[in-house]
């Protein structure tokens, strides 16, 4: 499984609006669809012209690895498409059952086509006067249906038709590159729907002891556990270290140990009960907590 519970993309030590510097992390949060515990996309075949639809589940497969959560399989060479069963759901044509723990993915081809048009501008002549300029262009367009099968067979996605249009004044471009432009753009949304998508927090570090500053430095460099050693040193001596027990729920939340994270915050918020963006942090890694749960099988 290609997931993570949370993943450390940057770090920074840009300022923030409370005057001291951030940690910057990454979280994945739900998309559209509730696809359980699943953590795989099977591809079957799908309805269209053979090459264009090869060409489809190419695309499909390098988006769905660029996003990261789920492994991703072709297998429309068994040729097998969903259809309808009594109950409402999908099931495979060929009768095989559906892939355990997978999402089973078919795109069909309704309409790819390319036409030649013209746009109408607004333009000047010498004179000042304004006049309709005809521009040719050329449009394409490609409409897609999509069926998206639970492995129980529930349809999370029962024929959502995707439309895409792309135009260009340039007239020499080839009709294939228009179309693949188009189909991007459809097959980019199919998989912002299905797939969680990562969010970037900047969550605020409080800086203003300089005596932080290595432990800091170690966190934005990306070892939070050897940033997470360092607090705890402090703490044993000095266990009533608002700032140090704030910096820790960060370096924690960062790691998506939300739970000790959330009170670890509150422990510095009821020492420290004056910064604001203690309590804004705190309730920003809830939040976190609440998203992270929702991706829990």
């Amino acid at each position: 499984m290609l997931r993570q519970t949370a993943c450390i993309l940057m770090f920074t030590a840009s300022l923030t609006a409370c005057g001291g510097e951030s940690l910057r992390f990454s979280t994945w949060e739900k998309g559209e669809v509730d696809f359980g515990d699943a953590d795989t996309v099977v591809l079957i075949d799908g309805y269209g012209a053979p090459g264009a639809l090869d060409e489809l589940r190419n695309t499909l497969t390098n988006k769905f690895q660029s996003n990261g959560y789920f492994g991703v399989r072709d297998e429309s060479h068994d040729r097998a498409i969903l259809v309808h069963d009594d109950d409402g759901g999908l099931q495979l044509n060929n009768q095989q059952a559906l892939p355990q723990k997978a999402l089973t993915l078919e795109v069909d081809i309704l309409e790819r086509f390319v036409v030649n048009d013209y746009v109408v501008q607004e333009a000047t002549d010498e004179a000042g006067n304004v006049y309709d300029l005809f521009v040719p262009i050329r449009r394409a367009e490609v409409r897609l249906d999509v069926y998206l099968a639970a492995d129980d067979g529930f349809a999370l996605m029962n024929g959502v038709t995707y439309h895409a249009v792309r135009e260009t004044e340039d007239v020499d471009v080839p009709d294939v590159d228009l179309l693949r432009d188009a189909a991007d753009a459809a097959l980019a949304e199919i998989v912002s729907t299905i797939a969680p998508h990562t969010r970037t927090h900047a969550v605020p570090l409080d800086s203003d002891d300089e005596s932080l500053r290595p432990m800091i430095d170690i966190a934005q460099g990306g070892d939070l556990d050897a940033a997470i050693a360092m607090a705890d040193e402090r703490l044993a001596q000095n266990p009533q270290d608002a700032a140090v027990l704030y910096n820790k729920a960060v370096f924690l939340d960062a790691q998506a140990r939300y739970a000790d994270a959330l009170e670890t915050y509150d422990t510095a918020i009821g020492l420290d009960a004056e910064k604001a963006f203690y309590r804004e942090a705190r309730n920003d890694c809830y939040a976190r907590q609440r998203a992270a749960a929702e991706l829990a099988p």
